[in-house]
């Protein structure tokens, strides 16, 4: 049991918080890691689940393709005052300025040695995979990840980047301007001049071109400091944030985040914003993750980890086995088949459809923490096993796949599978094998998966 001590609680999935004015904790399971919050935060942060309202990222300009996701299901009340964290791992920062850091719950094989450092270190190499994120970034990186948070990590490695920008000089281009002006220069726009100058005839309504620093990429990444100058509670990357905001003295912020990144085009002559730009859309759009706001100052930034772990099996999974000879279908590379043909309804998307030759393996990964109990089926729920059933028989897939992430108590099935049969069943005998994906040496467990062909 862990009690908050400075302005920054950490704990991991599953973990509990709690009232620290609460004296019956007990009730709470056995080996669970319990945190107390004094009541205002408590209370601030049990408003922010149950009131939330999802953040308009431009008020000018929404983001449609922003995925909103109820940050209810992100948390579960229990009685006595205790709110447990599943499923959803990043950041919540409450008006008063406390922070709620949540860490993927990844088993480290009983390595408690600085473990949230650790942890910290395997969920940002998850992250790397995760589309619509900086990639190849963690690795290169020198910060110390021990002494930021998570979201601060994010902020850091945006600053060094913009950092190494301005050394090798913010790219100018020629801009049109329309002004009303003392001087006659570039094209006189008529209309224009005749609305605002009939009593001004010392003045011109003209449009040119001038050569300056407003062009969209300077502008979103200035909007993007903005935005981070509010958010961030780390003394030192709110002063990196004040410093290169007087290299960006001369450009305007972005109003209009959509219209300016469709302006953005990354070539040679632009490939030094290739990655800040990857940063801006993470900010200023929440790839990646969602993005929450309640009343007065409460926000969280949260990845869903049933999406992260799905896309770095996937990509791993692709990287062992297409040199082995196999065809690696993703689920956003269009897998859908209909649980019924006539209407085609109820569409049915594995994560990962794996062929070679005649044979089909169908994976499906669960973000989900199962037990060592077979009476209760070690915890897998029936509604998976009927989308397994229903994949093997519209994949038409003998071996059906289970991916889960490997645990302590799960961990005797490190070097095996539970297996399910149903035999001769229209001439195909299913089988559907649980295995347990090692996220802390992502590599060999995979080898493993391709050794079980």
């Amino acid at each position: 049991m862990a009690d908050e001590n400075n302005n920054l609680i950490t704990l991991r999935e599953y973990e509990y918080l709690y009232k620290s004015d609460k004296n019956n904790i007990q009730k709470i399971e056995k080996n669970k890691k319990c945190y107390s919050l004094n009541n205002n935060n408590y209370e601030a942060l049990e408003r922010f689940i149950k009131e939330y309202e999802p953040e308009e990222l431009n008020e000018l300009d929404n983001v449609d393709d922003c995925e909103e996701v109820d940050l209810r299901n992100c948390f579960q009340f229990h009685t006595n005052d205790t709110i447990s964290v599943k499923n959803f791992v990043g950041l919540i920062q409450l008006e008063s300025g406390f922070q709620i850091e949540i860490l993927p719950k990844v088993d480290l094989s009983g390595k408690d040695d600085d473990s949230n450092r650790k942890t910290k270190e395997v969920f940002l190499e998850m992250l790397e995979y995760l589309d619509d994120f900086p990639s190849k970034i963690f690795s290169d990186s020198s910060i110390d990840i021990k002494d930021f948070s998570i979201l601060e990590i994010f902020i850091k490695l945006f600053v060094e980047e913009v950092k190494n920008l301005v050394k090798q000089g913010l790219k100018s281009s020629y801009i049109t301007i329309e002004d009303n002006v003392p001087y006659f220069k570039g094209k006189f726009l008529v209309n224009q001049h005749l609305k605002h100058n009939l009593c001004h005839k010392e003045r011109f309504y003209m449009a040119y071109d001038e050569f300056n620093l407003n062009r969209p990429e300077n502008k979103l990444i200035k909007a993007t400091f903005m935005k981070l100058q509010r958010i961030t509670s780390n003394w030192e990357n709110s002063k990196e944030i004040k410093m290169l905001l007087n290299d960006f003295e001369m450009v305007e912020e972005s109003l209009n985040y959509n219209k300016d990144l469709s302006k953005v085009k990354i070539d040679r002559n632009t490939l030094s914003y290739a990655n800040i730009i990857q940063w801006v859309k993470v900010f200023l759009f929440n790839k990646s993750f969602t993005n929450f706001s309640g009343d007065g100052k409460n926000r969280a930034l949260l990845f869903d980890m049933n999406k992260v772990f799905e896309s770095y099996v996937a990509k791993k999974v692709e990287e062992v086995f297409t040199p082995n000879g196999w065809a690696v279908y993703t689920q956003a590379e269009g897998n859908t088949k209909c649980l019924f043909d006539d209407p085609k309804m109820f569409n049915l998307r594995p994560d990962i459809v794996i062929k070679k030759g005649n044979k089909t393996v169908v994976l499906d990964t669960k973000w989900k923490v199962l037990n060592n109990d077979r009476r209760k089926n070690y915890s897998i729920s029936q509604s998976d096993m009927y989308q397994m059933y229903a994949y093997s028989k519209k994949y038409k897939a003998e071996n059906i796949w289970l991916l889960y992430p490997l645990n302590s108590e799960m961990r005797e099935y490190i070097e095996k599978y539970i297996e399910y049969k149903e035999l001769n069943t229209d001439l195909i005998n299913i089988s559907v094998r649980v295995f347990f994906v090692d996220v802390a040496n992502i590599d060999v467990s995979i080898k493993k998966l391709l050794w079980a062909m």
